[in-house]
């Protein structure tokens, strides 16, 4: 307080310091013992108790309001701005304008006031992680659960618009996801009414999310925010930014803006409709983009119907019914679809997970029951859950070299299953960081050490010895086949992957899912999507269709295919749908006579001869030579049938749609 002396004793060595001089929430250091602490907690009748962040105008911090006993957010203006009387007027403006807004994914505000020469407002306390921390953190989101939380941030906007607010600074960081799954909205720092001028002669917003109009100082409206949100979207569904490059200046920035490239470029792949929507919400012009948050609303709401429906279509009971569908309706005449139907065939139905045990207790230390977390994530097949865990347990600091060692080989490993491909690289440089410590805390660690530097030699495309137990040998082997296929020799990685799943024998206690690491083998590129191209070829080959299947739905959906190889794929996978129908009739009927991978005609013989149904002979030789590739030779085996016929049918569309 002015005209009195404040004396602060350390709680340490009782040393009295003078600080009177100091402002709120200053930190004070003691000469004598350096013990040091915050002074000035208070501020009216709330306790400040840690800073929670700090952006160009304002600082927000963590506080307890004492008379109604509940934790807040104040926001003060920062050292620079605190004594700036438009500052300070347009900070009790925006105060004024939230304090109307009442909306769940809006944060509130609780009140304002001054103390100790400071303006503040008190606001609503989220818990929760903003959505730039969490992409960064956990990679691009789903375009389902992106598209939702957009759906709620709309909301929130729309709220604060009709109360006569614009935000200006929408992007990721200024979103909390709350524990429960709710979007909020926060920091209207640059917030202005409809009606005022804007006389920043400093832009403070963030160059991939700041519109065109704003930094041409145009006039604003809805549609400037629209614009930011258009480019939160964009980074949720890419997991990066727009504009990674430094930007020298706004003339330069604006060309950038310019020539944004489209949606559909940036994510192959993606679905087309969201492609649209992304790409209107960001258009240069504003008039080209949603008139309003209603006519927004409407759009997400739409791609949202789509791609509830598409997730709906590709659930494991979904094609289970899609394809008993077809072989009834459209399927194989001679009484094909009915035995497919009383076989009751399972398509898409995961294999039961086997357990995934730790490495030996004594390689555990005070970290174990972290690391058993992660390892019950892992066993359970919660992948997400699982990288985290592990990259947590990675990152920490205190944590025992081995353990840390174990635990980022693993997150690299789950960095690839869970589609961040960026983080391989961190979590590498961690193992490699670990690898090259020495073992102080357990003789059982050096071993440990040792085998982990061996995977990183195989991981650098070195020939190893591969030693240790059976998750070691299989992380050892998996980093080797990914070594191999990105030097582009898939023969040497086929070898390799064969050696990952034959692991999966090993006795317990360390029996690994080596089914699992060869389908992670799968999604690395650009050689591992020749590598699986090659493997569902040979599958077919022996007509092992349902393992087929399986890989060319993993071509149809990689990342690094493109839209031929993607519709190449689908189309051979709905070929071996309908054929594991027509084996596993052969395998019934025929028992012994039956011979997987048998050339067509010998198939065509046995089916005469069996059944007795010459067409039944023929649709399922076509199948065969469909397997082969052979496209144009199996159409001649439908030329005499019925050409409205649902096989016919069938076989013409697969036959255009491989054109």
């Amino acid at each position: 307080m002015a005209g009195k002396t404040e004396i602060w004793q350390c709680p340490q060595c009782g040393d009295a310091l003078d600080i009177s001089a100091l402002g709120f929430y200053a930190q004070v250091e003691c000469p004598l013992c350096q013990y040091s602490e915050h002074v000035h907690k208070m501020l009216a009748n709330f306790r400040v108790e840690g800073i929670l962040g700090v952006g160009g105008m304002s600082v927000v911090l963590r506080a307890r309001d004492l008379v109604l006993n509940r934790n807040v957010a104040i926001k003060v203006l920062n050292d620079t701005y605190r004594d700036s009387a438009d500052r300070i007027s347009r900070f009790e403006n925006e105060c004024a304008m939230m304090a109307k807004v009442r909306h769940e994914n809006v944060v509130s505000v609780y009140s304002a006031g001054r103390a100790r020469k400071q303006f503040y407002i008190a606001m609503e306390l989220v818990d929760g992680c903003d959505l730039e921390t969490l992409v960064s953190s956990n990679g691009a989101l789903s375009p389902q659960l992106a598209v939702d939380y957009t759906i709620q941030i709309v909301k929130g906007l729309d709220a604060a618009h009709k109360s006569g607010l614009l935000h200006r600074d929408m992007k990721p960081g200024n979103v909390i996801i709350t524990p429960e799954g709710r979007a909020k909205v926060l920091d209207f720092g640059l917030a202005l009414g409809k009606q005022d001028e804007d006389t920043e002669e400093v832009i403070w917003a963030t160059p991939s999310y700041v519109p065109p109009e704003t930094l041409e100082r145009k006039d604003e409206d809805a549609r400037t925010d629209i614009y930011a949100l258009g480019m939160t979207l964009r980074y949720l569904l890419t997991g990066k930014e727009a504009f990674n490059e430094p930007i020298q200046s706004v003339k330069e920035l604006l060309q950038r803006k310019f020539r944004l490239p489209s949606m559909a470029g940036v994510l192959p792949g993606a679905d087309e409709s969201l492609c649209d929507l992304v790409d209107h919400m960001t258009a240069y012009a504003p008039e080209k983009r949603p008139r309003s948050y209603r006519d927004l609303l409407a759009e997400l709401s739409a791609v949202q119907e789509v791609l509830i429906a598409q997730a709906e279509s590709r659930s494991p009971e979904n094609r289970r019914r899609a394809l008993k569908s077809k072989l009834l309706y459209m399927g194989i005449t001679g009484g094909l679809c009915i035995c497919a139907l009383a076989a009751g065939i399972g398509i898409g139905t995961p294999e039961p997970r086997r357990e995934l045990l730790h490495p030996a207790e004594e390689y555990q230390w005070e970290s174990r029951n972290k690391l058993r977390k992660a390892e019950t994530e892992l066993a359970a097949g919660n992948y997400e859950a699982a990288y985290t865990a592990y990259h947590d347990l990675a990152s920490s600091p205190d944590a025992e070299p081995a353990i840390g060692a174990w635990s980022a080989a693993h997150a690299v490993v789950l960095a690839e299953l869970t589609g961040r491909p960026q983080m391989v690289s961190s979590n590498l440089e961690l193992l490699r960081s670990y690898a090259g410590t020495a073992q102080t805390h357990s003789p059982a660690g050096a071993p440990l050490l040792a085998q982990m530097s061996q995977a990183l030699s195989a991981f650098d495309g070195k020939n190893v010895k591969i030693e240790g137990d059976s998750q070691v040998r299989a992380l050892t082997l998996l980093f080797a086949v990914r070594a191999q296929l990105m030097q582009g020799n898939p023969d040497v990685a086929d070898t390799l992957a064969a050696a990952v799943e034959a692991s999966a024998t090993a006795p317990a206690p360390y029996q690994v899912l080596g089914k699992e690491f060869k389908r992670l083998v799968q999604l690395w590129a650009p050689a591992g999507l020749d590598f699986i191209h090659r493997r569902a070829g040979k599958a077919m080959e022996r007509h092992d269709v349902a393992e087929a299947r399986r890989l060319l739905l993993e071509v149809a959906g990689h990342t690094s295919a493109d839209d031929a190889l993607k519709k190449r794929a689908q189309v051979m996978a709905e070929v071996c749908e309908v054929s594991e129908a027509a084996f596993n009739l052969l395998k019934r009927r025929c028992r012994n006579k039956y011979t997987p991978g048998a050339q067509p005609d010998k198939i065509a013989q046995l089916v005469k001869s069996e059944f007795g149904q010459p067409q039944l002979a023929n649709e399922i030789q076509c199948l065969c030579l469909m397997l082969q590739g052979k496209h144009t030779e199996a159409m001649k085996y439908v030329e005499g049938a019925d050409q409205n016929s649902p096989f016919c049918i069938m076989v013409k569309d697969w036959q255009e749609r491989l054109k």
